[in-house]
């Protein structure tokens, strides 16, 4: 029978070794500092750290969380990129994770997330992605996308020509104010943004197909 394990062990206490007191909110545990020499001097580049995140009790209560830090290009100190929270929320782009997967995107470029798979595959069944509720009883919604601005809020492209999207499918809402299409679905695109308008339900409730106009 394996009697022990081999571990890497950082211990923390307030107090003194032989005095040992209560740790605080936010104290550091112990981590692993990744420095880099500039020229002149030794600059700390990436970090990863576990902290105390809440009041520690005796005994029964110890809310750590662990963050990851790495220094962006032209900056000379790392900033947090992920968070494991207390709870087990992963943040990413976020220090305050309220979900099980939390990503947050500050930046004006880029996406918040892409996923991608460069292979064939000969299975059928074998979705890049999938969103599967799997309990019988739940009767909660399975995805929310939400769209805070004009753009498409779902935009399906099976076209890695970009001048041509006629695979793809566009569902976006635009604001009844200024265009009278609360809901509209385009398909044939020569651009993201300007299609042919499929199905459309406009603000009066109206529904149209093949045309944008219904009476």
């Amino acid at each position: 029978t394996e009697a022990h394990s081999n571990y890497i062990t950082f211990s923390k206490a307030d107090g003194t070794a032989g005095s040992p007191g209560l740790v605080d909110d936010n104290s550091i545990i112990g981590g692993l500092s990744f420095n880099a020499y500039d020229g002149s001097n030794y600059h700390e580049a990436a970090l990863i750290k576990a902290q105390i995140d809440g009041t520690p009790s005796d005994g029964t209560d110890m809310p750590t969380e662990l963050v990851f830090a790495t220094t962006a290009d032209g900056t000379g100190s790392p900033t947090t990129r992920m968070v494991i929270s207390p709870a087990g929320y992963v943040g990413i782009g976020t220090a305050t994770p309220g979900h099980l997967l939390h990503i947050s995107q500050t930046a004006a470029s880029n996406m918040g997330m892409l996923v991608t798979r460069n292979k064939n595959s000969s299975n059928s069944d074998s979705p890049l992605a999938k969103i599967h509720n799997d309990h019988i009883d739940d009767d909660q919604t399975a995805l929310h996308v939400r769209q805070d601005s004009p753009g498409y809020a779902i935009h399906v492209e099976c076209n890695t020509n970009t001048t041509n999207y006629g695979n793809g499918i566009a569902i976006s809402t635009q604001d009844e104010n200024t265009t009278s299409y609360p809901l509209y679905i385009s398909t044939n695109t020569t651009s993201v943004e300007a299609g042919n308008a499929r199905f459309v339900v406009r603000a009066d409730g109206n529904v149209g197909i093949g045309t944008t106009a219904p009476d």
